[in-house]
């Protein structure tokens, strides 16, 4: 046989080279199609131990009821009866305050109407359940806040904290470490115990997520009697509320940096705390024999109190305000707790026309949402006397950290800095409703008021002011919003 050239030679070495690639482009495609065509519902993470058959009961490797999979959605058709968790709005994807829109810290959805975060009481454990976009690996945190004390939470709380609004405990998936019990105090998140990851959690496929995507579940589960030891006087019957948030690190949401909350639109949020207040304050008391075999779930979410628009002046025939309600919901204007007149959300806005206000007047607002609880009635907004309006900005108003200073300004007629030596009253308003009301006689421990200049302790957000002297009148909720 005649001897190849050199040039065949290397022509003949470049097409078995070339048939090496193609045969690797082929195997990758077919991987690439034969992983997008998993069965969706598959467990591709198993737990070991006893959390294998506490996390997939019947024990076939599929958190779907069936081996067959999801074939139209995965709350119904799950082998577990999970039961979602309250949201304000439908959790949207790519939301996520730090890390990869898409990944392994967004929690995704399958439709507009179902949430991201789940629980389920088997009657010893407390099993969790989380969707997001995309499994990793990395470290990364997913948390259970838990609010017990219902009368401490939110701003008007001895207790709020910048990182804290209210919680007690909480129950943390920090993959790459375990399942964790914290215990909280203010800003302090102890660790009671943290579970072995391996006996404690699995990975699977969810269903199809709303942008066409295949998702994952991250399942994990602690033992009733764990939380139990971390706090005192905790039974299947205590009322709870709970919120649910992914974490850049393995750790405490008190302490890490919040990625995604669930069952809010996290970009209308730059206070993740703030949203956290407006989640739990929505929430239905729970126990855990409500999400237990047998029970009905969480229950509608209360909706959010709406805001007043101030200040309402003696004559007006119109009250508005905001709602961070979908559109449609139904406001009820209230003149001494009796219904004069209703409206309807648009774009987070209403108004309705009422008969003249008169001076001395209270006005309150409901709001009832579609599948939610009605509201409370909000704070009551007190309608001034034409004179009694101020026409300048009432307050130079600074923001350092977490306190508001300023001095009074712009005094209405017959108000002069010489009214304000005794029991001078400064309100503070957040979205229409009373955040915090400081005297000089009794400046308490939020603030401090004397003369004409006063400081509040505060948190991020929109302010307004009202000065009230007692004698000569008040000035009409006015000044500076802040961020």
């Amino acid at each position: 046989m005649e001897a190849k050239s050199p040039i065949e030679q290397g022509m003949t070495v470049c097409k078995k080279i070339a048939s090496f690639l193609m045969l690797i482009m082929v195997m990758m495609v077919l991987g690439a199609g034969n992983a997008s065509a998993q069965t969706k519902g598959i467990i591709y993470k198993s737990a070991e131990g006893d959390g294998r058959l506490i996390l997939d009961p019947n024990g076939d490797g599929y958190v779907s009821s069936t081996t067959s999979g999801f074939s139209s959605n995965d709350e119904s058709e799950s082998e577990i009866s999970f039961f979602g968790m309250p949201v304000l709005t439908a959790e949207p994807l790519s939301d996520v305050r730090t890390g990869a829109s898409g990944g392994h810290t967004d929690l995704a959805t399958t439709s507009s109407t179902t949430p991201a975060a789940y629980m389920y009481y088997d009657g010893t454990n407390l099993l969790f359940r989380v969707r997001i976009a995309d499994q990793s690996t990395a470290s990364k945190g997913y948390s259970f806040f838990f609010n017990t004390d219902f009368d401490v939470f939110g701003p008007k709380a001895s207790g709020f904290t910048s990182s804290n609004p209210g919680f007690q405990f909480e129950i943390v998936l920090e993959t790459g470490k375990g399942v964790s019990i914290y215990t909280l105090n203010g800003d302090n998140a102890t660790l009671y115990k943290r579970l072995t990851e391996a006996d404690h959690f699995q990975k699977s496929l969810s269903y199809t997520l709303t942008d066409g995507s295949t998702g994952h579940f991250y399942d994990f589960y602690v033992p009733v009697s764990e939380i139990q030891g971390a706090v005192s006087g905790f039974t299947v019957s205590t009322g709870f509320r709970a919120a649910m948030a992914t974490i850049t690190r393995a750790q405490s949401g008190i302490t890490g940096t919040l990625s995604d909350i669930n069952g809010v639109n996290d970009d209308n949020y730059k206070n993740a705390t703030q949203a956290l207040v407006d989640i739990v304050e929505a929430a239905p008391s729970t126990n855990l024999n409500d999400i237990g075999s047998g029970g009905g779930g969480f229950g509608a979410s209360v909706t959010d109190v709406p805001s007043i628009d101030i200040p309402l002046v003696d004559g007006d025939t119109e009250v508005s305000g905001t709602s961070i309600e979908a559109d449609g919901t139904t406001i009820t204007v209230y003149v001494g707790g009796s219904s004069v007149g209703t409206a309807t959300v648009s774009s987070n806005t209403w108004t309705t026309t009422v008969t003249a206000l008169s001076a001395g007047d209270i006005v309150t607002a409901s709001a009832d949402a579609t599948g939610k609880d009605a509201s409370a009635q909000s704070d009551g907004i007190t309608v001034l006397a034409a004179n009694q309006q101020c026409t300048d900005d009432p307050i130079n108003v600074a923001q350092g950290g977490n306190t508001l200073s300023g001095t009074i300004t712009g005094l209405p007629t017959g108000l002069s800095n010489s009214h304000l030596t005794s029991n001078v009253i400064i309100r503070v308003y957040r979205g229409g409703n009373v955040f915090v009301s400081t005297s000089s006689s009794d400046p308490g421990t939020d603030g401090y008021v004397g003369y004409n200049s006063f400081a509040y302790n505060s948190s991020t957000g929109n302010y307004d002011f009202e000065l009230d002297n007692g004698q000569s009148g008040k000035t009409g909720p006015g000044g500076e919003s802040l961020q």
